[in-house]
C-alpha cells in the first residue's frame, strides 16, 4: 500500500498512524494537486524495498513541451528517514520502504528584485512516478498538479509591494486565501465548507498549505518561516486585506496593509 508522508478528509489521510494522503482510486484526487518548485513528499511501499538500490524509478508527465523553461516534472531520489520525522512527526519507515519525490518546475529570476520574471506553468500536468523492483513488482503513482506557485523567500513587504511582485512575475498573481487554506473565517468572510475552524482540515483541492501543511518545513526549499503572509481578498468586517498563518492556515484580518508580511503567488 502505498502512502504520502504528508498530509485531511478522513476518507484520504490516514488518522490512525498519522502516515499522511493514502493513494486514491481516481489519480485526480490525489495529493498533491497543487505546488511549487522544491516541495517534496515521501512516498512509502509497506514491505516493499523500493530503495534506489532495488528499484529502477522513472517519472513521466503529461506535458508535451517537456524542455521547457514552464515545464513541470518531479525527481526520485534517496530517502532520508530521519528526515521524515521531523517533517510532521509521522510514523517512522525503514528507509527502504520510501523514496523522495521533489517538485520541480518554474520559479523567479530574483526573490529581492522588484522586476522579478517567472516562466507561466504549463498548467494542467499529470505526473506518474513508476518504480520496478527487482522482485518484478511494478510500483505507480500519479497526480494531477493545477496550480503552481511561487514565493518570495525571505523577503518581507506591505500587501501592496508584495502584490505588486506577484503581478510583475508576469502570469502569477497574489494568491487568494481559498488558493491557500480551507480554514472557516466567519468574523472576516462568512461560513465556508465543511471545516468548523479557523485553521487548515487537511485535504486535496483545499489550498496549498492545507494539502502541504506548515511551509516552515521546507526552509531549505526558499520557503522561509515569517508567521504571517498576504492574500489578495479583502476582509468584510475590517476592510483590511486578509492575512495567513503560513504554518497551520488560520485567516485574519485586524491588521494595516502596511505590515511587512510574506508573500506567495498564484499561477493566473
Amino acid at each position: 500500500m502505498l502512502h504520502l508522508i504528508l498530509g485531511g478528509d478522513r476518507s484520504i489521510f490516514d488518522w490512525v498512524d498519522w502516515n499522511g494522503f493514502v493513494p486514491q482510486d481516481d489519480y485526480l484526487n490525489n495529493f498533491p494537486s497543487v505546488g511549487a518548485n522544491g516541495l517534496f513528499f515521501y512516498l512509502i511501499t509497506e514491505n516493499i524495498d523500493n530503495s534506489l538500490d532495488t528499484t529502477k524509478w522513472i517519472v513521466r508527465t503529461s506535458d508535451p513541451n517537456k524542455g521547457s523553461p514552464g515545464a513541470i516534472t518531479a525527481i526520485v531520489t534517496k530517502s532520508e528517514a530521519s528526515r521524515a520525522v521531523i517533517v510532521g512527526g509521522f510514523k517512522a519507515y525503514d528507509a527502504k520502504n520510501m523514496v523522495l519525490v521533489t517538485l520541480k518546475g518554474p520559479d523567479s529570476s530574483s526573490k529581492g528584485a522588484n522586476q522579478a520574471t517567472a516562466p507561466k506553468a504549463n498548467l494542467p500536468v499529470d505526473i506518474e512516478i513508476i518504480g520496478e523492483t527487482k522482485q518484478g513488482i511494478t510500483l505507480s503513482y500519479s497526480f494531477r498538479i493545477t496550480r503552481w506557485f511561487i514565493n518570495r523567500g525571505e523577503y518581507t513587504d506591505s500587501h501592496q509591494e508584495q502584490n505588486d511582485w506577484c503581478n510583475n512575475l508576469g502570469d502569477y498573481k497574489l494568491a487568494s486565501l481559498r488558493e491557500l487554506s480551507n480554514a472557516n473565517f466567519l468574523l472576516h468572510q462568512g461560513k465556508y465548507g465543511n471545516n468548523p475552524d479557523n485553521y487548515y482540515k487537511r485535504a486535496v483541492h483545499g489550498g496549498l498549505i492545507t494539502e502541504w501543511g506548515g511551509l516552515a518545513y521546507y526552509q531549505g526549499d526558499n520557503f522561509y518561516n515569517p508567521t504571517y503572509g498576504w492574500t489578495s481578498d479583502i476582509s468584510n468586517s475590517t476592510g483590511s486585506p486578509i492575512y495567513i498563518n503560513m504554518n497551520d492556515a488560520a485567516l485574519n484580518g485586524d491588521r494595516d496593509d502596511q505590515h511587512p508580511y510574506y508573500a506567495l503567488c498564484s499561477s493566473k
